[in-house]
């Protein structure tokens, strides 16, 4: 796993059994373990995919499934295949709310790298945005708009 310290490692653990195996025995959950969970629930919500999209990636995307710690082809003796109920199942127990917490433990070491002192804590992030909207009527460019604005322009 690439969870960078031993104490990071259990306090996203912590979480995780606290919000996916709440109330439940301590055996589990069917078909996959916290990790996987983890990674999966990341992607989906990194990725806004449905649970059919889901079930194809789990199964044969490759870098997802090294990443699962599972062989990379789903087929053979190792062969492990995550099942369309078993996402559903235990996927959809990750939230956004949960890895907003996992997310405020794991960045804030990360951006002592940015510190303009050495052990300085990192400044606050602030984003400031100014957009504004133009209305304009300029048409989509196909190549017959194209073509008649060209026209239109040569006759005029």
């Amino acid at each position: 796993m690439a969870l960078a310290t031993p104490t990071l490692k259990a306090e996203i653990f912590a979480l995780l059994e606290a919000q996916i195996l709440a109330g439940k025995k301590a055996t589990g959950r069917t078909g996959m373990d916290l990790w996987q969970i983890l990674v999966l629930g990341v992607v989906r919500l990194g990725l806004d995919a449905d649970w059919d999209r889901m079930e194809h990636i789990a199964n044969y995307d490759t870098l997802v499934r090294q990443m699962l710690c599972v062989p990379a082809l789903p087929w053979g003796d190792a062969a492990k295949v995550f099942g369309h109920q078993t996402l559903r199942d235990n996927v959809a127990l990750l939230d956004d709310e949960l890895l907003y917490q996992i997310n405020a433990r794991i960045a804030p070491p990360r951006r002592e790298v940015f510190a303009k002192k050495a052990g300085a804590p990192g400044a606050a992030l602030a984003i400031k945005v100014d957009t504004y909207v133009l209305e304009t009527d300029v048409h989509f460019p196909t190549d017959l708009n194209l073509l008649w604005t060209r026209a239109a322009s040569a006759w005029t």
